[in-house]
């Protein structure tokens, strides 16, 4: 099945279960506008964003923070490194994820962090983002 119907077929049925209505345009700056090479908007609705993530081997992205959100890897046995450390990937990561086709992941709102692909496949992520939810304590003040 390809990428692009998979991903129709994922958020038709989260657009579902979720009981999403039609798209209307976000007021926050999203990340599929800073990192358009990495992220594509697949749906766009006051109450969720879903993007389309890619990330080549090599491939990073700066400091960003999520809203409460589910991750669902679509291709890629890989790993991802999350850098709380700071923008330029300098200190210690402090959290490694080994993905794989298939693999689920919630997150309840993360304190900023930035995204290297360390591993040498590809990695293909459907995120889902909860606009309704409040962010953890501690990123709330995210603009």
């Amino acid at each position: 099945m390809r990428h692009g119907l998979q991903v129709k077929l994922v958020v038709l049925t989260l657009g579902a279960m979720l009981g999403l209505g039609s798209a209307t345009p976000s007021l926050a700056q999203r990340p599929d506008t800073v990192w358009p090479n990495n992220y594509k908007l697949v749906l766009d609705t006051t109450r969720v964003g879903v993007y389309e993530v890619t990330f080549k081997p090599g491939d990073s992205i700066g400091v960003y923070s999520h809203r409460p959100n589910l991750g669902y890897v679509l291709s890629g046995t890989g790993k991802l490194r999350m850098y709380y450390s700071g923008e330029d990937y300098v200190g210690p990561a402090s959290a490694d994820l080994d993905t794989k086709p298939g693999m689920a992941m919630w997150s309840d709102g993360d304190a900023p962090y930035a995204t290297k692909n360390v591993g040498t496949t590809e990695v293909t992520i459907l995120l889902v983002e909860l606009k309704d939810r409040p962010m953890a304590p501690e990123v709330k003040n995210r603009k």
